[in-house]
């Protein structure tokens, strides 16, 4: 090989590194605005309005997440995975737009035959539906930015969105109006982000066309490749809120409104561990299709790395301020709840863990062994929810949280190491 080839080879290596150096921080400060938003809901809601309200806020979600997740088929990744872009971005968009009013429907009714009083709470309940019907097209915009790497507009969007929102319910909440009232500004903002910047953002290339939208054959073909994604991520919510559900069933809304706020701070060290998946899974899907398994193996350990650090920063964290962390949240210290946090945050170490290894696995487009493993990991999380919570209430509750995160990363690293 002639030198100065090999000078071309290292120059564009450097090149190709400094710009998954800048796409992770732009991943991050999207990232980290906008989940510290999200978890600001719970954090001022418990403060401000009571345990009461954050474990309806909670409630709420819990049966909006899993069933959103079943239906959209996580369409960003698809986007992001799909490297010939077989599939238009106005076929992405339409089936959004589709699958997030069965989505709405459907969760509401799910809600209402599972509670006497869904009535009452109907409307905080379509508020946050429509929120994330709303979060659902705007990840369309972001799959095909980020398809092509470009994550300053993913990043600025989710600034957008985590602040304006929050500020409008924010000052809403502090007028004394009602939950309902205050939740609604949430998607008023998001559509408006969507509107004015999202869209305008997509490359002219993949501009939306209501003709390519509302073609059959695209629908079956993001069907057909995302349904196992989609029972993935179902799964994978299930993990989450069963324990959650469980501790509303033993224990009532008020015992959720002290738990949720705890269990969403794992979602504080996705920050940075979803800036760095999100930006290396481009890469990483480059490396596969490509052929290049020195690179992939790379990449990938330097994931499974930079999660373990993170994970052991928090513990550490709440190790050394369990207390003050305590009474940030809910204004005073309770050693019951701080003992949970423990617990928690041992369940962060191996959920950021975990989706490392996710985002590889996702690269190689191993999508029906991720759905098989998800299942068994909330058929663990339910199993022990059932055991665990009515023993030791919301401390049970974050021990299934632990007992789920290590089967799934146990059976993920064994997935992983196979050829």
């Amino acid at each position: 090989m002639h030198r100065r080839d090999v000078i071309v080879r290292v120059a564009t290596g450097e090149k190709h590194n400094m710009r998954l150096r800048h796409n992770m921080v732009w991943m991050l400060l999207g990232n980290s605005s906008f989940a510290a938003f999200q978890w600001a809901y719970l954090l001022t809601l418990a403060r401000i309005a009571g345990p009461e309200s954050a474990g309806k806020y909670a409630l709420s979600l819990a049966f909006i997440y899993p069933i959103f997740a079943l239906f959209n088929l996580q369409l960003m990744r698809l986007q992001i995975t799909d490297r010939k872009q077989q599939i238009s971005f106005s076929s992405y968009a339409g089936y959004a737009f589709a699958s997030s009013v069965a989505a709405v429907v459907c969760s509401f009714l799910v809600f209402d035959l599972s509670h006497n009083d869904a009535s009452r709470m109907a409307p905080i309940f379509l508020a946050l539906a429509s929120a994330k019907a709303i979060e659902t097209l705007s990840e369309v915009c972001y799959g095909a930015l980020q398809h092509d790497e470009r994550m300053r507009p993913v990043a600025i969007s989710k600034g957008l969105r985590g602040s304006s929102a929050f500020i409008a319910y924010f000052v809403m909440l502090l007028s004394g109006q009602p939950l309902e009232n205050c939740l609604v500004m949430i998607p008023f903002s998001w559509a408006a982000v969507l509107l004015l910047h999202d869209l305008p953002a997509v490359s002219w290339k993949q501009r939306f066309k209501l003709g390519s939208a509302l073609r059959r054959a695209p629908f079956v073909a993001i069907i057909a490749t995302g349904a196992p994604l989609g029972a993935l991520f179902f799964f994978n919510q299930l993990y989450m809120i069963l324990p959650r559900l469980s501790l509303e069933w033993v224990d009532g809304l008020v015992a959720l409104g002290y738990f949720a706020p705890l269990a969403s701070l794992i979602t504080l060290g996705t920050l940075c561990t979803g800036a760095a998946n999100g930006a290396a899974l481009p890469r990483l899907s480059r490396f596969h299709a490509d052929g290049d398994g020195s690179g992939f193996r790379r990449l990938a350990l330097k994931l499974l790395a930079f999660a373990l650090v993170i994970g052991g920063f928090a513990m550490a964290l709440s190790l050394a301020f369990s207390d003050v962390i305590v009474s940030a949240i809910f204004g005073a210290q309770n050693s019951d709840v701080e003992y949970t946090l423990i617990w928690v945050m041992t369940a962060g170490i191996f959920w950021y863990l975990s989706t490392a290894a996710g985002t590889i696995l996702t690269a190689r487009r191993a999508f029906k062994v991720q759905m098989i493993i998800a299942a068994v990991v909330a058929l663990t999380a339910l199993l022990a929810s059932l055991h665990l919570v009515p023993h030791f209430g919301a401390t049970g509750a974050a021990q299934a949280l632990l007992l789920g995160a290590l089967v799934k990363f146990t059976f993920q690293v064994s997935m992983i190491s196979r050829p």
